[in-house]
């Protein structure tokens, strides 16, 4: 729930106590519910639209199934299925080695399940006029996430429910703008915990269990954490590009040079891991990013060893690599 101080504060502001205090409400429903099942519509516009469905329950329940991926924890082992591939991994954790899975913008609208204080640093809190969203009436309370962010919210609050039906997620970079539409299909707010066993993974016929130490040669990680797990376990350094789906040259890097087998080869002494600035700026925020493509080179204890700024062709990469593994020894 919000804390009194951060809820007093966003009062004094004229025109923003409903909205406030419909976010309270949304937060305290998940913060007082058992177990939560919902299944929405995910878009990053223009794309099309991809199902996901989430299954939270106390007290460190998770199961997040998206089309190619599945992810669940017991509270005992962490679990991530890749269904193409038909192969999955096992770290022994639980919700804390999980929780950037909450922290991606997909899962924003529900994530005060798990996530303290999720609403802390929101500002410019405003409720629209009540509307129709997929024939349930919603509330939209539009709000900056964070005063250091470019990012804005509109959750879409069904006051009956108590909870939001969705999210639309707006960031902007340097003139451009990228918008995230999440929408609820179904949703259950639960008054009784769910069984751990329903989140105990069970192998799929002729599915492989990767081991850390083999499994992510030339793979590119979306989880800057999973990936420094990777690299301790495989003492190797991390390289991290962070990029944006309308920036040019990382593109071009993606096209041109990150394929090539020259690069490839670089996984003998790197975890590879992408950033999107647009929508995984929790995770991308520390960097201090200024320009995109930048690459981060990071010891396997997450400390930044190296910086990369801008197009590279690949002789060029491979030379700010090879110093950044001096540096790194």
């Amino acid at each position: 729930m919000l804390t009194s101080v951060v809820a007093s504060t966003l009062l004094l502001v004229s025109g923003q106590a409903d909205g406030v205090s419909l976010i309270a409400k949304h937060e305290q429903a998940l913060r007082e519910a058992k177990s939560l099942t919902v299944t929405f519509t995910v878009q990053h516009l223009p794309a099309a639209p991809e199902e996901v469905t989430i299954t939270f329950s106390r007290p460190g329940l998770v199961r997040i199934e998206t089309p190619s991926i599945l992810r669940m924890t017991d509270g005992n082992k962490v679990w991530e299925y890749d269904k193409e591939s038909n192969s999955y991994t096992e770290f022994d954790g639980g919700l804390e080695d999980a929780m950037d899975w909450l922290k991606s913008d997909d899962v924003y609208a529900w994530a005060a399940f798990f996530l303290k204080d999720q609403f802390a640093k929101v500002s410019n809190v405003k409720a629209g006029n009540p509307r129709m969203v997929l024939g349930n009436r919603v509330i939209p309370v539009e709000f900056t996430i964070d005063a250091r962010s470019s990012k804005t919210c509109t959750l879409y609050i069904d006051q009956a429910l108590g909870v939001a039906r969705g999210s639309s997620i707006k960031a902007a970079r340097s003139g451009d703008s990228s918008e995230l539409i999440v929408l609820a299909k179904k949703i259950s707010v639960g008054t009784d915990a769910l069984s751990a066993s329903a989140f105990k993974f069970v192998e799929p016929a002729g599915s492989k269990k990767v081991e850390v130490s083999a499994r992510d040669m030339g793979k590119w990680y979306t989880d800057l954490n999973e990936a420094l797990k990777v690299a301790k376990a495989t003492n190797r350094l991390v390289f991290v590009d962070i990029g944006t789906e309308w920036c040019v040259f990382c593109k071009k890097m993606a096209r041109e040079v990150f394929p090539t087998t020259e690069f490839q080869e670089q996984a003998k002494y790197f975890v590879f891991v992408h950033l999107d600035g647009d929508h995984q700026e929790d995770q991308v925020s520390q960097f201090g990013v200024t320009g995109y493509p930048t690459m981060v080179i990071l010891n396997k204890d997450g400390k930044e060893i190296h910086r990369i700024v801008g197009y590279l062709p690949l002789g060029n990469l491979l030379n700010e690599m090879n110093k950044a593994r001096s540096m790194g020894k």
